[in-house]
């Protein structure tokens, strides 16, 4: 052994943790609960689907049906320690393991940046899905809400026929619209392209 300056025997070993790592390590683990919104790492994509960590050396599982939402487009961005945001279905899962959903993260990250912008004058992007008599049918990150044909600026012809086949030729496109009501207990979003 060796003597250090200060009189103690260096035994070699790697520096001592802090006190702020140990106060760290010694911090309660907060445990997922129903409803979550949580960040975590991808940790494996099997044929059961993604394993994700939750930190607190948790781990969930993100199912198939509960990452129905995702596209050819999105899938590079869901590789082996990309960060995602996951939903809490059920912290514990029938084999301990947390079920998560990508699908209901995205459906409520959608609906925070919804009602952050009503009200704000400021526009979201959102693709036009399909249609109805009454208008469109948007998608706004997995929400689908509607545009009534008196908010669109589709062209209007001389009878029903006319003003559907125009929008109808829309269906596909992206469109700048304005968020006029939400009312999220009844699953309603009515957006406007004229405001």
């Amino acid at each position: 052994m060796v003597a250090s300056q200060d009189g103690f025997a260096d035994t070699g070993s790697p520096e001592e943790p802090t006190m702020a790592e140990l106060l760290e390590e010694s911090s309660p683990v907060r445990s997922l609960r129903r409803g979550d919104l949580v960040e975590g790492r991808v940790a494996r994509v099997d044929a059961d689907g993604i394993l994700v960590s939750v930190g607190n050396k948790s781990e969930g599982i993100v199912p198939h049906r509960e990452m129905r939402s995702l596209t050819d487009a999105d899938r590079p961005h869901y590789l082996v320690g990309s960060d995602i945001l996951v939903f809490v279905i059920d912290p514990a899962g029938q084999e301990g393991q947390a079920v998560l959903s990508i699908d209901k993260a995205r459906g409520e990250t959608s609906w925070r940046t919804l009602e952050e912008q009503e009200g704000t004058g400021n526009t979201i992007v959102a693709r036009i899905i399909g249609q109805n008599r009454g208008g469109a049918v948007v998608d706004v990150g997995g929400i689908q809400a509607f545009v009534p044909i008196s908010q669109l600026a589709t062209p209007r012809g001389n009878g029903e026929e006319d003003q559907q086949g125009a929008l109808s030729r829309r269906v596909g496109e992206e469109v700048e619209l304005k968020v006029l009501e939400i009312n999220r207990r009844r699953n309603r979003v009515v957006l406007s392209e004229l405001a």
